[in-house]
């Protein structure tokens, strides 16, 4: 992500502070993991947003029934900006149970 090479510049730092000082500043172990929690946070990020497109796609082709009836009934054709426009407290709520979830489940709190 955009943090790399910052997350990068800030273990040089550290190297040549260690270094410098001859103290044990630097543990590889720690990089490792925070790279390892980094890479799983883009993961889970990417795999958010393919979510959250499948949930708009699934709930308008849910709500297809409904605009059909308006159409029938009405005359009036929903366009499809005012049918996302509609379907997104369901998305947001569904986002809302996500993130409540993401704080007891380890692997979703990784892209929390």
């Amino acid at each position: 992500g955009a943090a790399t090479p910052y997350f990068a510049a800030a273990v040089g730092v550290e190297i040549a502070a260690s270094w410098a000082t001859g103290r044990k500043l630097y543990r590889l172990d720690d990089t490792i993991s925070n790279l390892s929690a980094g890479m799983m946070s883009v993961l889970m990020a990417v795999a958010f947003l393919k979510w959250s497109m499948l949930m708009y796609t699934a709930l308008y082709a849910a709500l297809a029934p409904a605009r059909a009836w308006l159409l029938a009934a009405t005359g009036l054709a929903v366009p499809a900006w005012l049918a996302s426009l509609a379907a997104f407290p369901l998305v947001d709520l569904g986002y809302y149970w996500f993130h409540r979830r993401s704080h007891d489940v380890q692997l979703m709190w990784l892209g929390h």
